[in-house]
C-alpha cells in the first residue's frame, strides 16, 4: 500500500469512528427528552453494538465479493441515513432503528482492515494495521468534542452533522481509495465460504490459537474497563471529571502505541508484539490495584492502555496472513464478531465479580487472563502463512 492510500484509509476510518463519537455523549440526554426510561437507554446503547457485531461477519464476506471499496461506501451511506433518522427522530422506536442501522454501517471497520490488509506484504502488515486503529482511536477522541459543539444548536444538527461526516467519508472512500482485491468474479464466487468452511477456518491450525488468544484477552480487558471508573472511586475516590481526563489520557496512549508499531513492527514479528503487549497489560492492572492516588492511577493506565494499543493490531495482523485474497473480509470480519461477544461477557463478568465478592476480583481475574493468554501465544509460530485451499 503506498503512503497516499493509506493516508485516505486512515481518513476514512477516522471520519466513519467520529460519526459515532458525536452520538454517543448526546444519547442519554437526547432518549430522555423522548420519555425513554433507564431501562429503554440501556436498550438503545446494547443496539449499536448488537447490530455491529453482525454487521461485522456479514460486510467482511461480502466484500470477499464484491469489493472492498463498493463495501464501505455502502456503509457509510447506511450510517448517513441512520444519522439522519437520529436527529429527526421523535419516539423511542424511531431513535432504536437509527441506533441499529448506525451499529449496521459501522461494520465497515472490518472491511477497512481487510482493505488494509490487501493492500500490503507481511512486513507491513501490522504496521497498516496500527495506523488505521489509531485512526479510530483519533474519530473518537474528536467525537466528543464536535458533539459539544453542535449540540448547542440542537439534536438535530449533531445528527445532521454525523450524517454529512458520512457522506464526505463515502465520497472520499469511493473516490480516492484504489480497487480493492476483493472482487466480483466468477473465480471468487467459486471461492466464497460457506458457513462450513468458514466455522472450519477457525478450528484450524494456527488461526484457531489466534482465535483463542483473543477470546481471552478481549473480554478480560474490557471487563477491566468496564469497572474502572467504580474501582477508582471506591479506591481513591475519584470523582467524574478526574474519570474524563485518565479516560482521554487512555486514549492518547493507546492512539500512540498503535503509531508506533509502525516501527516496532520492522524489528519484531506478530507473536513477539502480542507477548509484549500482554506483559504491559498485566502490569497496568497490577499498578491499578495498588494505586493510591490519581497520579499512580495516571501511571498504570500508561501500561494498561499501550498494551491494549499493541496486542490487538498484533492480533488482526495475524489473523489477516492466515487467510487469502478470498476470504480475508470473512476471517476478520469474523474475529470482530467474536469480538463482539467478549464486549457483552467482559464486563458482565467483571460486574458480577466487583459487586459480590471483591472490587479488586475483576483486576486480578484480568491480570491471569492475560497470563494465560502470553503462554498461549507461545504456541504461535513466528512466521505464519495463510493456508492453501483446493
Amino acid at each position: 500500500m503506498n503512503n497516499r492510500s493509506l493516508l485516505i484509509l486512515c481518513t476514512v476510518t477516522a471520519i466513519d469512528m467520529l460519526g459515532y463519537g458525536i452520538i454517543v455523549p448526546i444519547l442519554p440526554f437526547y432518549a430522555e427528552t423522548l420519555g425513554a426510561s433507564a431501562f429503554d437507554l440501556a436498550v438503545i446503547v446494547a443496539a449499536f453494538p448488537l447490530a455491529q457485531s453482525i454487521s461485522y461477519a456479514l460486510l467482511g464476506r461480502l466484500s470477499d465479493r464484491f469489493g472492498r471499496r463498493r463495501l464501505i461506501v455502502v456503509g457509510l451511506g447506511i450510517s448517513a441515513v441512520s444519522y439522519v433518522a437520529f436527529g429527526f427522530a421523535s419516539s423511542f422506536s424511531t431513535l432504536l432503528l437509527s441506533r441499529l442501522g448506525a451499529g449496521f454501517g459501522a461494520g465497515t471497520f472490518a472491511v477497512l482492515q481487510a482493505f488494509a490488509a490487501d493492500m500490503t506484504d507481511d512486513s507491513r502488515r501490522t504496521a497498516a494495521m496500527g495506523y488505521v486503529g489509531a485512526s479510530y482511536g483519533v474519530g473518537l477522541m474528536l467525537g466528543p468534542v464536535l458533539a459539544s459543539l453542535t449540540s448547542v444548536f440542537g439534536y438535530s444538527v449533531t445528527g445532521l452533522a454525523a450524517a454529512l461526516l458520512a457522506i464526505a467519508g463515502a465520497f472520499l472512500a469511493g473516490l480516492c481509495l484504489p480497487r480493492s482485491i476483493g472482487r466480483n468474479d466468477k473465480q471468487s464466487a467459486r471461492k466464497s465460504f460457506g458457513l462450513k468452511a468458514w466455522l472450519g477456518a477457525y478450528l484450524s491450525w494456527p488461526l484457531s490459537i489466534v482465535v483463542v488468544i483473543y477470546l481471552i484477552t478481549l473480554p478480560a480487558f474490557e471487563g477491566v474497563m468496564s469497572m474502572l471508573a467504580l474501582f477508582l472511586e471506591r479506591k481513591i475516590s475519584l470523582g467524574v471529571r478526574d474519570a474524563g481526563l485518565l479516560w482521554a489520557w487512555a486514549g492518547l496512549i493507546t492512539i500512540l502505541s498503535r503509531v508506533a508499531i509502525a516501527r516496532w513492527s520492522e524489528k519484531f514479528d506478530d507473536r513477539a508484539i502480542v507477548i509484549g503487549g500482554l506483559g504491559l497489560l498485566v502490569s497496568g492492572v497490577a499498578l491499578l490495584t495498588a494505586a493510591a492516588n490519581f497520579w499512580h492511577a495516571s501511571l498504570a493506565v500508561i501500561p494498561l492502555a499501550a498494551g491494549y494499543g499493541l496486542v490487538f493490531p498484533a492480533l488482526s495482523s495475524l489473523a489477516s496472513k492466515l487467510s487469502d485474497d478470498d476470504t480475508r473480509g470473512s476471517i476478520l470480519g469474523g474475529f470482530l464478531f467474536l469480538g463482539g461477544a467478549g464486549r457483552i461477557i467482559g464486563p458482565i463478568i467483571a460486574g458480577l465479580a466487583f459487586e459480590r465478592i471483591s472490587i479488586e476480583l475483576p483486576m486480578l481475574l484480568a491480570a491471569l487472563s492475560f497470563m494465560v493468554a502470553t503462554t498461549v501465544t507461545l504456541a504461535v509460530p513466528r512466521q505464519v502463512r495463510a493456508p492453501s485451499r483446493a
